[in-house]
């Protein structure tokens, strides 16, 4: 089996110049950067297979050159975590992030607040299922008793911290128990020292997808209505309301044949989440706000079957 060439023959190419696989003191997090480079190109190639690859052969790689337990692994766990959030590979995103975790945990202790970071985001993988609302919420409680300091750093990632447990609620509660959250995220920021009320309002200028379902199983369309049509994208508009609830959904473009389009398609996105925008402490509506997917087609006798792709989130 040929292996992507986004992969080359191996690793290697991961690996900064003047380094080779055998040198230990190469700077994980700069390694982690030119992985980081390889997923992205991955991405926009849309090669699962070979990001999967990717990721996997990362881990085999870090693990060999560092050690099991090294703390330079993590900057590529992480990058493969987010690979596979990418990915939609839920286990495997958290098993790279509860690898991540447990290398902090044995390097700093239980309650270092680097260990955030995986915590936190292996809340926000939970937003996939409901079943994973209590894993959302226990992950998160134990972030919030991490011995935060008093630097800039820790101040952003507890308000991260609280910002998620707002995705959290407003999914799995309802979103106005999210919004409490996200109003607490704002104002830690906003008194602190080492952030102000614009890196708060930076934090929530624009809204943020939390959960947003994309239909993964194709459906079927009259092979005439798509004669023309192999690939491609939909670009969508709405209104994302000040409880993060997409308001007055529109087609803003199409290469689809907008009666192509089943309703059930466009009914899905009505119940995504987003965090809202924030203004001085305050959630507000954000008008014309919308995102792009991607779709591919493929005939199937007298109908062709249209799959959707990876949303692009935008304004």
């Amino acid at each position: 089996m040929l292996l992507p060439a986004l992969v080359l023959t191996s690793l290697a190419a991961a690996v900064p110049a003047g380094a080779t696989t055998d040198d230990s003191t190469a700077p994980a997090d700069e390694q982690a950067k030119d992985y980081a480079a390889l997923f992205d190109e991955a991405r926009r190639k849309l090669d699962l297979r070979g990001g999967n690859f990717l990721a996997t052969e990362l881990q085999k790689s870090e693990r060999n050159r560092y050690g099991a337990h090294s703390v330079l692994r993590v900057p590529g766990l992480y990058e493969a975590a987010r690979w596979y959030s990418w990915a939609d590979r839920t286990r495997q995103e958290r098993a790279a992030l509860n690898a991540a975790l447990t290398i902090l945990e044995k390097a700093y202790g239980p309650r270092d607040a680097r260990l955030s970071y995986p915590l936190r985001t292996i809340a926000s993988s939970c937003v996939r299922s409901r079943s994973d609302a209590d894993l959302a919420r226990a992950v998160l409680d134990r972030a919030l008793q991490l011995n935060f300091q008093a630097t800039r750093a820790d101040v952003l990632e507890r308000a991260e911290v609280f910002a998620v447990r707002g995705d959290v609620e407003a999914l799995f509660d309802t979103p106005s128990a999210g919004g409490g959250w996200y109003k607490a995220a704002w104002q830690k920021l906003a008194d602190s020292r080492f952030a102000g009320p614009d890196i708060a309002n930076e934090m929530f200028t624009q809204p943020k997808p939390v959960y947003v379902n994309v239909p993964d199983e194709p459906f079927t369309s009259r092979k005439g209505n798509l004669d023309h049509f192999t690939a491609g994208t939909v670009s969508f508009g709405f209104t994302v309301s000040a409880l993060g609830v997409i308001e007055q959904l529109r087609l803003r473009q199409s290469q689809l044949p907008i009666d192509s389009i089943p309703r059930p398609v466009l009914e899905a996105f009505r119940d995504a989440r987003y965090r809202p925008r924030l203004v001085a402490g305050q959630p507000v509506p954000t008008p014309d706000h919308g995102f792009a997917l991607t779709f591919s087609t493929d005939e199937r006798r007298a109908r062709r079957r249209v799959s959707f792709g990876q949303l692009d989130h935008a304004r």
